[in-house]
Order: structure tokens, then C-alpha cells, then sequence
């Protein structure tokens, strides 16, 4: 198609490409062990700050786990009774429980993880 241009530094760019779509020079990879430690201990010291809050008030754990076994029993009585659901070979029971844990799974990441957002983003503007 074109030819190449001779740029000053050593850089041959052809003529439909121009400098400012130039990459920069990539940064040296971490391999994924390095991804992997880092990630493990970040998911470590939220579970020992999680685990500390919960020594204090072990009520929260109690609130954690009857949430979902009351969805599952409310819930699992009320459809098997009017099967507003076709569930097919499963019971309702079954067919409720994957999603009741799912959305408390959900639910404690969210109300849980709020806080954090909030109080990482006021010590950034403090700092500002």
C-alpha cells in the first residue's frame, strides 16, 4: 500500500498511522502467582476484619444464617402449596434454595461492602 516513513528515533511508522495512536511500551507482566498471593491475602484480611466484627457481635452471624432459612421455609410452604411455579421434577424447596443463597450471599457483599467503598472514598477526599 504505502511506504514506510523513516520517523527521528529509530521508529518506521507507515504513513496511515500517526503518533499520537502510538502504545506505549508495556510494563513488565507479574506473573499470575503474584495475582493469585495478592488476591488470597486481600480476601484474608477481609475475612479477619469480618471474623473480629463478628466476635463482638455474635448476633450479626445469627441474623446471617436465619434470613435465608426463613426465605427457604415461607417461601418453599407458600409455592408447594399453590404451585405457581412449574418446577418440574423438583421440589420447590429445590428449585428456592440456589437463588435464596444466592441473593443472601449478594445481599451481605453488598451491605457489607458499602461501608468500605464509603469510608476508602472520605479518607481519599480527606487527603486531598
Amino acid at each position: 500500500m504505502g511506504e514506510d516513513i523513516a520517523k527521528p528515533g529509530g521508529l518506521d511508522v507507515p504513513p496511515s498511522v500517526s503518533n499520537s495512536t502510538a502504545l506505549p511500551a508495556p510494563l513488565p507482566a507479574a506473573s499470575l502467582g503474584d495475582h493469585v498471593v495478592g488476591s488470597f491475602s486481600q480476601v484474608a484480611t477481609i475475612f479477619a476484619y469480618e471474623a473480629r466484627k463478628l466476635s463482638h457481635d455474635p448476633t450479626e452471624l445469627l441474623l446471617r444464617a436465619v434470613q435465608p432459612a426463613l426465605w427457604l421455609v415461607v417461601f418453599g410452604s407458600v409455592f408447594s402449596v399453590i404451585h405457581a411455579i412449574p418446577t418440574g421434577s423438583l421440589t420447590y424447596l429445590q428449585f428456592l434454595t440456589p437463588g435464596i443463597l444466592a441473593q443472601s450471599v449478594l445481599f451481605v457483599a453488598i451491605f457489607y461492602g458499602i461501608p468500605r467503598f464509603e469510608s476508602a472514598s472520605s479518607a481519599s477526599s480527606q487527603s486531598s
